[in-house]
């Protein structure tokens, strides 16, 4: 546990999404405010359950970050996120993806989104993929 983290910078490494959830979660970094992901491959995990890192065989990479305290995100450059990248960080205000994947961005603070200058996005409007507010159920 890193109780007093604020900033962290993850470069030129290779790990499974989950172990990267695991590391930056709230219980792991409760202070955590600023975090950089840049030139990772994230490995897939291993989803069948016999250790061997095969998984289930279809490719995707799926990373889910979920934090109370961060409020800057930026990834860069992940080589192998070809899944789905979900955030759920209720004070996050400064987003900076540069990435190509499916996003769901849960971040009713969100103030700042800086777009990749790639062809990542450019079919896709920060609209269609970014949530400021939780959805709710209308109970009809």
């Amino acid at each position: 546990m890193f109780k007093a983290l604020a900033t962290l910078t993850i470069r030129f490494a290779c790990l499974r999404g989950r172990e990267l959830e695991a590391a930056v979660s709230s219980s792991r970094c409760p202070c955590l405010k600023k975090l950089v992901i840049e030139w990772i491959m994230l490995q897939q995990d291993d989803g069948d359950g016999d250790g061997d890192g095969e998984g289930d065989g279809d490719g995707a990479c799926d990373l889910s970050i979920r934090s109370d305290s961060l409020e800057w995100l930026e990834i860069s450059y992940a080589v192998r996120l070809n899944g789905r990248l979900r955030v759920h960080a209720p004070n996050l205000q400064t987003f900076h993806p540069c990435i190509r994947c499916d996003l769901c961005v849960l971040a009713p603070k969100l103030s700042e989104v800086r777009w990749s200058s790639g062809r990542a996005y450019e079919s896709m409007t920060p609209a269609a993929i970014i949530s400021h507010a939780p959805a709710t159920n209308s109970g009809a």
